[in-house]
C-alpha cells in the first residue's frame, strides 16, 4: 500500500476545532477589547491557525506496511507511530454531516494499550480507503469488509450478515421519553455558562438574580416548569438522532452496530472479545417491561458508557433471550430459581442506603424546626430505595456461567462465561461473619483494564459453593434458553 495523505477536509476539521478551544477567549476578547490591534491579535491567531492546520494535514501521511499501520506526522519533530494488526481490537467508522456531504469517513483506530482514546484516528478518508484498510488491519480476516455497506439503509446494510435486528420505531420512542437525558443536557447548560463565569462582574451577577426574584414566585415556578418540559423536549431529539436506524448484525466472526442520523456511527466487535452480558432496567423502565441489553468487551475505549457498548437500546424483556439466541447464543442460559439474598440481611441494605441521611434529617429538624422535618420524607425514599436493592439482590450459577442480579440507580443482570472471568472474590466485615454473610465480586477484562460486579450479603454457603464452581475446569458449553426467577 502506497504511502497517503488525508483528505483536505482535515484541515477544516484541525481548524473548526482550535477555533472551539479559543472560542470563549476569542469572544471575550472582542467583546471587552478596547483596541483594534486587538482585533488584528485575533485574525492572527486565526491566520496562524490556518497555516498549522495546513501545514499538519501535509505532514500527516500513512501507509500498512508489513501488517502495521505507519503513520508519519509533525514539522519540526518528525514522528514515526506503528501500530501492529496483531494490537488491533476494532476498527470503528463514523461520519458526521461534513463527511456525509463529501461522501467521507472517520476511522478509528482501537488497541490494548489506547486507554481512553482510539489509539490512531484518521479523520477523513473516503469509504473506500477505510475498506481497505479495514482488509489489511482487521484483526480477524472475513470477507464482509464493504466500507459502501456500513451507511446504506438497513434492508441493504446487513445483506450478507447471519442475522440482524433493529430497533422499532415504537421502542425508539419510547427510548427517547424515558432516557433520563435531562440531566444531561442541564449539565452540558451549566458546563456551558461556566465559561462566562470570569467575564461577567459579580455587579451583573447579582443584578441578574435581584431581577429573577423580583418576579415573583408563581412567575418563576412558571417558567421553571416551561424550561424543564423545554429541556426534556432538547433530551428526546438528541437520543433520537443519536440512535435512529440503530441495526444490530452479526457475522460468523463479529457484531456491527451502526446508528445515528446526524452523526452516523458504526462499531464492530469481535465476539471473541466480549466478555459478558449485562441487561439494564432504570425504575421507569421496569414499569414498563422494557431492557437495554450491554456487551462488556475487552479492548474497546471509553466510549459510550464506561467500557461498556449497547447492542440493543431498548426492547421488551420478554425478547431478550430471542436477540440472545440470535446473536450471542453462548450467553444463553438454562431457566432456573435464583439464590437470593437472606431476609436477614435487609436490615443491612435499610441501614446502608439511609443512615447518613437520618443524621442530615435529625440535624435539619433540630435546626430548622419545623421545615426540617420535611427532611424525613427523603429517609423514607432511601428505605424503600434499600428494600428494593435487596429484593433485586441474586446469584445463579450454571454449568459454564455465572449471573449477577444487583440494583443501584438501576437493576443489573449480568451473565459471564467461566473461562473470562479473571477473578473471584468473598469479602466478609467482623459484623458479617457473625451473620454468615459476604460481599461477592468478581471481575473481567474490559476495555484496557479491567470491571468488576458486586452482590452485597449473600449466604456465606452460597459463596463458598461459588468459588468451588469457579475452581473447577471449565467443562464444554452447552447453550439453553435465559431463565427467569423462580418466585
Amino acid at each position: 500500500m502506497s504511502r497517503k495523505r488525508l483528505h483536505p477536509l482535515h484541515i477544516l476539521f484541525s481548524l473548526l476545532k482550535g477555533v472551539r478551544e479559543m472560542l470563549f477567549p476569542f469572544i471575550a476578547v472582542i467583546l471587552f477589547g478596547q483596541s483594534i490591534w486587538v482585533l488584528w491579535g485575533v485574525l492572527a491567531v486565526v491566520v496562524i491557525g490556518l497555516l498549522t492546520s495546513v501545514i499538519g494535514w501535509w505532514r500527516f501521511t500513512y501507509a500498512v506496511e508489513d501488517a502495521q499501520l505507519h503513520i508519519t506526522q509533525g514539522l519540526i519533530i518528525r514522528k514515526n507511530r506503528y501500530i501492529s494488526r496483531e494490537k488491533i481490537h476494532s476498527l470503528d467508522i463514523s461520519q458526521n454531516i461534513l463527511h456525509q456531504w463529501f461522501n467521507l469517513v472517520k476511522l478509528q483506530i482501537e488497541t490494548a494499550g489506547g486507554k481512553d482514546e482510539a489509539e490512531a484516528v484518521l479523520s477523513a478518508i473516503s469509504k473506500n480507503e477505510a475498506e481497505l484498510l479495514q482488509q489489511l488491519l482487521a484483526p480477524n480476516k472475513t470477507g464482509d469488509r464493504s466500507a459502501d455497506a456500513l451507511f446504506e439503509s438497513a434492508g441493504n446494510d446487513v445483506s450478507s450478515s447471519e442475522a440482524r435486528w433493529y430497533m422499532s420505531r415504537k421502542m425508539m420512542w419510547l427510548m427517547a421519553a424515558t432516557s433520563g437525558g435531562v440531566g444531561v443536557v442541564v449539565s452540558g447548560i451549566f458546563v456551558f455558562l461556566s465559561q462566562f463565569d470570569e467575564m461577567l462582574s459579580s455587579t451583573v451577577a447579582d443584578q441578574a438574580f435581584e431581577y429573577v426574584l423580583s418576579l415573583g414566585f408563581v412567575l418563576i415556578g412558571v417558567f421553571a416548569f416551561i424550561l424543564l418540559i423545554v429541556l426534556y423536549l432538547v433530551a428526546m431529539i438528541v437520543t433520537l438522532l443519536k440512535y435512529a436506524r440503530f441495526t444490530l448484525s452479526k457475522t460468523s466472526e463479529q457484531i456491527k452496530i451502526s446508528r445515528g442520523l446526524l452523526n452516523k456511527r458504526q462499531r464492530t466487535i469481535d465476539l471473541s472479545k466480549i466478555q459478558a452480558v449485562r441487561v439494564q432496567q432504570n425504575l421507569i423502565r421496569q414499569w414498563l417491561g422494557v431492557a437495554t441489553v450491554y456487551v462488556e468487551s475487552a479492548g474497546s475505549a471509553k466510549e459510550e458508557t464506561g467500557f461498556s457498548t449497547i447492542i440493543a437500546p431498548l426492547l421488551p424483556v420478554s425478547e431478550v433471550p430471542e436477540v440472545l439466541e440470535r446473536m450471542l447464543p453462548d450467553y444463553i442460559v438454562a431457566e432456573d430459581s435464583w439464590t437470593r439474598s437472606p431476609k436477614r440481611a435487609r436490615i443491612r441494605y435499610l441501614i446502608r442506603a439511609s443512615w447518613i441521611w437520618v443524621i442530615v434529617a435529625a440535624t435539619l429538624s433540630a435546626v430548622l424546626y419545623p421545615f426540617g422535618l420535611l427532611a424525613w420524607l427523603v429517609v423514607a425514599g432511601t428505605l424503600v430505595f434499600g428494600f428494593r436493592e435487596h429484593q433485586v439482590a441474586a446469584v445463579r450459577t450454571t454449568e459454564k456461567h455465572l449471573l449477577f442480579r444487583y440494583h443501584n440507580w438501576s437493576k443489573h443482570t449480568v451473565i459471564v462465561k467461566k473461562q473470562h472471568m479473571q477473578t473471584y472474590e468473598i469479602k466478609r466485615t467482623l459484623l458479617q461473619r457473625k451473620a454468615r454473610l459476604a460481599h461477592l465480586s468478581f471481575s473481567i477484562m474490559a476495555g484496557s483494564g479491567g470491571k468488576t460486579f458486586q452482590v452485597k450479603d449473600m449466604e456465606i454457603d452460597v459463596a463458598e459453593s461459588q468459588y468451588d464452581w469457579f475452581s473447577k475446569e471449565c467443562p464444554v458449553l452447552i447453550a439453553q434458553p435465559l431463565g427467569e426467577e423462580h418466585q
